[in-house]
């Protein structure tokens, strides 16, 4: 699944979160490996339709610097930075709404 993350510099950044409780990449089966890169992809796209993005860095820790112990991906667009410590509901549902209806299809 794909979410908007509570913080972010870029707006479109998304965070991509498989369904198995695994705490990092070692531990990710290649079948969920192969998921997460699938959707980091189809919302790389999607950046770029609804938001105009021209790339993106994809940033994922294991150990350092890692916040939440639960493997996710970042797709962070190379959008303008506009720093945000809380994005209000609205913001985050309007992005995802337009990240959404952007996606191309599985």
């Amino acid at each position: 699944m794909a979410i908007i993350p509570l913080e972010w510099k870029h707006p479109g950044h998304a965070l991509i979160i498989p369904k198995s409780a695994v705490r990092n990449l070692g531990d990710l089966s290649d079948a969920d490996a192969l998921a997460v890169l699938h959707m980091a992809r189809r919302v790389a796209v999607a950046q770029q339709r609804a938001l105009g993005s021209t790339g993106y860095s994809l940033q994922q820790n294991n150990a350092s610097r890692q916040d939440v112990c639960h493997f996710h991906l970042h797709v962070i667009p190379n959008t303008p930075a506009v720093p945000r410590v809380r994005p209000t509901r609205a913001e985050m549902d309007m992005i995802a709404e337009r990240l959404r209806a952007a996606l191309p299809p599985q």
